[in-house]
């Protein structure tokens, strides 16, 4: 008899497993973002003002305080991470239009970011929907789409053509 359960309490134990980790666990969380470059945000919200409300609080990311040099407040706000480094996540690119899954930006806003704690610290985080949205964005290089939602504060976003500082 014990011959016969022991195949049977391995397979279970097999089975069952253990958690592990994940050490890259972006590619997983972004299959089931909206990986369409046109998604929209919630309720015709643009990044821009999704930034100013959730991220360019005081003390963090405003015009004033700039934790970490980022200004997520102030006109401009794609010319400051499309295709630029991020002073911290290990020099990661900001936000990187080939790569967006990898894009240091979008990483801060998923469960459990590579680097430091998830964003916004002490808010509600981003719905998978908004998370699409920024994700969208950073594809489209900062430009918000042309269904008449509000750009970047009042700062349209224009995409001026391939930038040096993304080539590899």
């Amino acid at each position: 008899m014990s011959v016969v359960r022991a195949p049977a309490a391995l397979a279970a134990l097999l089975l069952a497993g253990c958690p592990g980790a994940i050490d890259d666990p972006a590619p997983f969380v972004a299959a089931r973002l909206d990986a369409s470059a046109s998604a929209r945000c919630p309720d015709g919200v643009s990044v821009g003002a999704l930034f100013a409300e959730r991220c360019a609080t005081a003390g963090c990311h405003d015009a004033t305080t700039q934790l970490i040099n980022l200004d997520l407040q102030s006109p401009g706000v794609a010319s400051r991470l499309i295709g630029r480094r991020a002073a911290a996540c290990g020099g990661r690119t900001l936000a990187d239009p080939a790569d967006p899954d990898r894009s240091a930006l979008l990483l801060k806003l998923l469960p459990s970011p590579p680097c430091g704690d998830r964003m916004p610290v002490g808010a509600p985080a981003f719905s998978a929907d908004e998370v699409a949205c920024v994700r969208a964005w950073i594809i489209r290089r900062g430009e918000e789409s042309d269904a008449g939602t509000s750009t970047d504060a009042g700062a349209a976003f224009i995409d001026a053509g391939p930038r040096d500082d993304l080539a590899r």
